[in-house]
């Protein structure tokens, strides 16, 4: 789910320079046009046209990626559920004749969930703001605009493929040109940083939901099974278990007694 998030913002081509397709494409195009149409009031007329402002492209960046941490999170925290869920399950079918095992199954279940989502969390968290860096290493940057410069212009490099865009900014050359360069800045960042993404929140995720929670469990399991102090109240059975245990018990043992009686008579 979250590399679909991630992965869909470049997935087609838009009047801004930004693709079409991704989950945050609207949000991210008035961002463009607000931040743009900010920068060329106060600035028009000292730069020259289709000037990219650093600040801009950061603030945009800025915007985007704040956007993309409640998402992570839904994801983490819908994949600590689906853990968490199947853990507990498992430990009721088979521990659910032992009600003391089975609570202190489900508590150490529930106490190592919280533990690992906690720092899973805090790793997503401190991911998105390292990701405030605005960081892409120049040489791979500088292979993933050439591609989108290639993508959005013709052969000559003068003139845009989308005729929507010459359209709606026709009578701003001014603002088609920053919006253009911008929008082709943002796409390159934006390819990379969705593959960084895609990859290292799930990989957070797996680690700590997954592998960490799984061995944290298995090692407190094992742990229970060392306190035999405690092995004849962790195995006490539930009331009515005993109870029927019991009754089925004495009902062998006199079916037992009734089968020798019957073979005595007959003999």
């Amino acid at each position: 789910l979250w590399e679909r998030q991630c992965t869909s913002f470049p997935a087609g081509e838009s009047s801004a320079g930004v693709h079409h397709g991704g989950l945050f494409y609207t949000a991210v195009k008035n961002i463009i046009h607000k931040e743009v149409s900010i920068y060329e009031k106060q600035y028009r007329g000292k730069e020259l046209l289709g000037f990219v402002n650093y600040k801009t492209f950061e603030t945009i960046v800025h915007q985007y990626l704040e956007q993309l941490v409640d998402p992570a999170l839904a994801v983490l925290l819908k994949a600590v559920e689906i853990v968490w869920e199947t853990f507990a399950n498992t430990a009721k079918k088979h521990f659910s004749e032992f009600s003391n095992l089975n609570q202190t199954a489900q508590n150490k279940i529930e106490g190592i969930k919280t533990k690992q989502a906690e720092t899973a969390e805090n790793l997503i968290r401190l991911q998105f703001r390292m990701e405030q860096l605005v960081y892409c290493q120049d040489e791979i940057y500088r292979e993933v605009l050439n591609q989108v410069r290639k993508e959005f212009f013709n052969p000559v490099g003068t003139s845009l493929k989308d005729p929507e865009l010459k359209l709606s900014f026709s009578k701003d050359q001014s603002s088609m040109s920053s919006i253009t360069e911008i929008g082709t800045h943002l796409n390159a960042y934006f390819w990379e940083t969705s593959k960084r993404l895609a990859n290292q929140i799930p990989f957070i995720i797996q680690y700590f939901v997954l592998q960490e929670n799984g061995s944290c469990l298995q090692k407190a399991m094992m742990q229970i099974l060392q306190d035999r102090e405690h092995y004849s109240w962790l195995l006490q059975e539930q009331s009515d278990t005993s109870t029927k245990r019991r009754f089925l018990k004495e009902k062998i043992y006199r079916l037992t007694q009734a089968r020798h009686a019957l073979y005595n008579f007959c003999n």
